[in-house]
């Protein structure tokens, strides 16, 4: 019995060790899971890296820097612009899709640029709508035709008769393959019968540098990447692609007014890879907003031409889905008319 009884004496103590280290375990968890829920966000030791997909010195990498610069402010922590370009923006667009969802690698979103990439097979995209997380739009900058002020094409019809005289030969360009400007293009060619010889940079820095240069003849680009050289008198608008002419480009006619009934432009908003936490977009949405309305971002924006057009995460979202569905026709005719690349300014 004696010997019965400190068996199980030790059994006891033993069955004693193992609940206290299951309790101290357990502890350990809850306490470690209590510091991380009640780490804030953001870490205001931590960056936010904000990927462009696009040339540093663009129209979208400017904009970005003028939002973040307010936000960075506004939540207390360093927001790090890095231009990411390349293949029409997939480069910079895979890299965010592919980074940690945990709210400190976000990007901007140009669309239906971004939707060119994973609607088209041919890319190949890893990622689609899916794979995003809306945080907010803030502007839209309608698509132009941009030539050079001193060159032979004083109107849009100018340019249209020349591309069906001579098919292929009048060099037009975007900022990037299957973009929104590959998209004006194609759309603007299948309404007019105009044959077009495409020319792809990587952004528009590059693109408007081929035109200054003379090496094309026409750009297909947004307001907010024409507009400083056009008031410098080093280029001329021909037509906007808006439903309406705007108070910053007096004369320039909207191309439905032309007989072409299409309308595009980019729609520039953040978002960051699927799964981020509902905090970290709740923080970063509300902070956008605020930059959408203090005056000093919007003039700044607003002089590059770009109006602000601002929509939150859950209308961003629904916005996406619907131009999606827009834009689709257009693919079809940039499979069949993808044109040539070029890099650089050369």
């Amino acid at each position: 019995m004696h010997q019965m009884t400190q068996a199980g004496m030790l059994r006891s103590q033993a069955r004693q060790r193992l609940a206290t280290t299951a309790l101290f375990a357990m502890a350990v968890a809850a306490t470690s899971q209590s510091a991380v829920a009640a780490t804030p966000y953001p870490d205001k030791g931590k960056p936010i890296q904000v990927i462009v997909p696009f040339s540093a010195g663009g129209p979208t990498d400017i904009q970005a820097r003028i939002v973040t610069d307010f936000m960075a402010k506004d939540i207390g922590t360093s927001m790090v612009v890095v231009p990411k370009p390349g293949a029409g923006s997939q480069i910079g667009l895979q890299q965010l899709v592919s980074s940690k969802p945990d709210g400190y690698t976000i990007g901007i979103t140009n669309n239906p640029t971004s939707m060119g990439v994973y609607l088209m097979p041919s890319r190949k995209a890893t990622f689609n709508r899916a794979s995003f997380a809306p945080i907010g739009m803030f502007l839209f900058d309608p698509e132009t035709i941009t030539v050079k002020a001193d060159g032979p094409y004083k109107s849009f019809k100018d340019l249209i008769d020349a591309a069906k005289a001579k098919p292929k030969t009048v060099r037009v360009t975007t900022n990037g393959l299957f973009s929104d400007d590959h998209m004006a293009i194609v759309s603007v060619a299948k309404a007019t019968g105009a044959q077009f010889a495409l020319v792809h940079f990587d952004g528009t820095p590059e693109e408007v540098a081929g035109l200054m240069a003379g090496r094309t003849a026409a750009a297909f680009m947004g307001v907010g990447g024409s507009l400083a050289h056009v008031k410098a008198g080093n280029l001329r608008h021909l037509v906007l692609m808006d439903d309406q002419p705007m108070a910053s480009l007096p004369g320039v006619p909207t191309l439905k007014s032309q007989g072409v009934n299409f309308t595009i432009g980019s729609a520039r908003g953040m978002s960051g890879p699927a799964g981020m936490p509902a905090e970290a977009i709740a923080v970063l949405e509300a902070s956008l907003g605020r930059a959408m309305k203090d005056r000093t971002v919007v003039d700044k924006i607003s002089a590059m031409g770009t109006p602000i057009r601002y929509l939150n995460a859950a209308d961003f979202a629904k916005f996406w889905e619907n131009m999606e569905t827009q834009v689709r026709p257009a693919i079809d005719l940039m499979l069949a008319d993808q044109g040539v690349e070029e890099k650089g300014s050369k």
